[in-house]
């Protein structure tokens, strides 16, 4: 289950405590996600971040004429500004409810990034059976999640690794994934007709 941390996540065009915040308000609306990396304030990979998620958001046929470019930049530089972070992660969802409105939500996220250690020697890993069912876009998938988050847990790894139904790595559960072989600095990455 999704957790929010810190002081304030954002609804809309509010800025709401987090002890408001609740994950179940949108568990069962397949809503459009996107999680950025934060270093020294500033969000990594804003630009090709915000265009995935209009991406998503086109390809799952879901209008966003309440949800500009100009207003998810600001609700984000708002939420960074006042929870004074500098380093984690962003998680934003949009979804329509019921009444065809739009809700934007967008909060801090629990993160584990690797140490320098890690970087360097590599993490331990396990495969799991679990793909989206749309690979161009990112519904939240919550089964998925919780089965990973429980297979990390009981067995101490750093990542799962999601395996498709034809035994291909697509992806990992909360990571990007790559591989360079032999050492020869050639990066090797999920195809992308995948």
């Amino acid at each position: 289950m999704d957790s929010c941390l810190l002081n304030y996540f954002v609804l809309n065009d509010e800025l709401k405590s987090t002890c408001d915040f609740n994950p179940y308000l949108f568990i069962d609306l397949k809503p459009v996600y996107e999680v950025v990396r934060i270093e020294k304030g500033v969000p990594l990979f804003f630009e090709d971040h915000i265009k995935r998620f209009y991406d998503s958001l086109k390809y799952a046929g879901i209008e966003t004429e309440d949800l500009s470019e100009k207003q998810l930049r600001r609700r984000i530089k708002a939420l960074l500004e006042i929870n004074k972070i500098s380093t984690g992660l962003i998680k934003f969802i949009y979804f329509k409810k019921e009444d065809n409105k739009g809700v934007f939500i967008a909060w801090i996220a629990p993160f584990v990034f690797p140490s320098q250690i890690q970087y360097k020697e590599g993490v331990e890993v396990k495969l799991m059976q679990g793909e989206r069912k749309q690979p161009n876009t990112k519904f939240a998938n919550l089964p998925v999640r919780e089965r990973a988050d429980k297979l990390i847990k009981e067995s101490g790894i750093y990542e799962v690794l999601l395996i498709n139904s034809e035994n291909i790595i697509t992806e990992g559960s909360r990571s990007n994934i790559f591989f360079v072989k032999n050492n020869t600095g050639i990066l090797f990455t999920p195809s992308k007709n995948l």
